[in-house]
């Protein structure tokens, strides 16, 4: 299984957990291989260009299939048309905080503040054309402020800046600021799942906080080289939804940040998925006049 980001991360660890539970079920040794470098870009073109039969998955995620195919004039791969779609595996949150001498204590106090004085509020995120980047792009245009970009090196590092009042808010996932938050060393402001996150009860949604159908949700998936036999592609589909249905699975996806309850969507449910997220992110990435790479 190809992950297309360095160890360490939440991608890895989620792309860790599934190879893990598929080896049991398959009782075959699946090993992790990260292939790190151009936003995903270099990992996901691997998967692209392997054998189709069997033996090479690619984990596909949020960044690699929704905002790098948005952000991005060419590609050395269709992100559709060139992969076999397996299975939609979790979709965690990601949350807004701010340091706590922030004089906001909701999103709409933090519009307020941005409206008030504009381009005084420096965001972090995990770098630059992420998920987490894009979600503050879209509250930006919603809301009709300027919110300045910090792009990092990984969610830890803009953490630690957001923690040290280098910059005045972060956005990444539930998992990295809840402990933080805990110990009134951030404030979350609002997360940016349909529901709260049972790791985060008290904090309310963006939908709940004033913005109607905001969800922007990093989400984890198992994807194929285009030309997957379709018995295998079956097999490994009736596999992936039986490892998303495990009690154990589900309890490491709240250990994410996420909730229980979510279920496996297999290969054209998860392509019209990712076609409908793909759309959408186009969309935010056109209306916050984002620069389109090369």
């Amino acid at each position: 299984m190809i992950v297309p980001f360095p160890p360490g991360g939440p991608s890895d660890a989620m792309g860790r957990l599934i190879a893990q539970m598929l080896s049991e079920r398959l009782g075959q040794n699946i090993t992790i291989e990260n292939r790190a470098g151009a936003g995903s870009m270099i990992g996901i073109d691997a998967v692209a260009k392997a054998t189709p039969d069997g033996y090479t998955l690619g984990l596909a995620t949020a960044d690699s299939f929704s905002v790098l195919p948005a952000i991005r004039k060419t590609l050395p791969f269709d992100p559709i048309r060139s992969f076999t779609p397996l299975a939609l595996m979790a979709r965690l949150p990601n949350a807004f905080a701010v340091h706590p001498d922030v004089p906001a204590k909701s999103i709409s106090e933090l519009v307020a503040l941005a409206r008030a004085k504009p381009g005084s509020i420096r965001y972090a995120s995990p770098g630059l054309g992420t998920l987490p980047h894009f979600a503050v792009e879209l509250l930006a245009t919603r809301s009709n402020v300027n919110l300045v970009h910090v792009p990092y090196k990984g969610g830890g590092l803009a953490v630690t800046d957001a923690i040290g009042g280098h910059v005045q808010m972060v956005t990444t996932g539930v998992v990295a600021i809840a402990q933080f938050v805990k110990e009134g060393r951030l404030r979350a402001l609002a997360v940016t799942s349909e529901t709260r996150s049972s790791m985060l009860p008290d904090v309310p949604t963006m939908i709940e906080s004033g913005f109607p159908g905001y969800v922007a949700l990093p989400w984890f998936g198992v994807t194929a080289p285009s030309g997957l036999p379709p018995e295998i592609s079956k097999r490994l589909g009736f596999e992936l939804e039986a490892i998303a249905q495990r009690p154990d699975f589900q309890q490491r996806l709240t250990e994410f940040g996420g909730n229980t309850g979510q279920t496996a969507l297999l290969h054209d449910a998860f392509q019209r998925f990712q076609e409908t997220e793909l759309n959408r992110w186009k969309q935010v990435v056109l209306a916050s006049n984002y620069k389109i790479e090369d």
